[in-house]
């Protein structure tokens, strides 16, 4: 006897479910039983966009290294110190060295999207750096013009333009790279 003054009952069982009609098939494409979702492939290997990184990063730490300006017949570069304080040289190698690390993941892994997306999202910033470090050569070079002083502008920053554009490209071509 329960707490409440009658017995317990437990309720009668569902009724089982009715089989299906004699000779049911499940539609066309349908299996009857749920299949194992399949595994995607591994990502290809993506050589071509690592040749691509390795010449970025090369061509920027080269031209960190090459003239930048002249100014009263003194060379500048990306590691010459002007009023105290130091030229991006030292930015661009650090870009450059996350290129090259990414094309070496590149040709030793496959699984590579991860990298791919954080090397095109740095070396954005090392497009904008150049593009930011020649505006501010061109401005300095239109103000010498103007006062009369000798200037001239070198090839440095052109180089690590170029490679900081090769480098992206790279890591575009690495994350555009399809499982097939």
């Amino acid at each position: 006897m329960s707490d409440f003054g009658s017995d317990p009952t437990i309720p009668p069982a569902p009724p089982a479910a009715a089989p299906p009609p004699p000779g049911y098939a499940p539609p066309a494409g349908y299996s009857p039983y749920p299949a194992a979702p399949a595994q995607k492939p591994p990502r290809p290997a993506v050589p071509n966009a690592a040749y691509l990184l390795i010449a970025g990063g090369v061509l920027m730490i080269v031209g960190s290294a090459l003239n930048w300006f002249s100014l009263f017949g003194e060379d500048f570069n990306g590691f010459s110190e002007v009023d105290g304080s130091q030229k991006d040289g030292p930015a661009f190698v650090f870009f450059a060295l996350v290129a090259i690390g990414a094309a070496i993941t590149f040709l030793a892994a496959k699984r590579v999207l991860a990298v791919a997306i954080i090397a095109c999202v740095l070396e954005v910033f090392a497009m904008f750096a150049a593009f930011a470090d020649i505006g501010d050569v061109n401005d300095a070079m239109d103000l010498a013009d103007t006062a009369g002083f000798e200037a001239s502008q070198g090839a440095g920053l052109y180089v690590v333009l170029l490679g900081s554009l090769l480098a992206l490209a790279g890591s575009i071509v690495a994350i555009a790279k399809r499982r097939r």
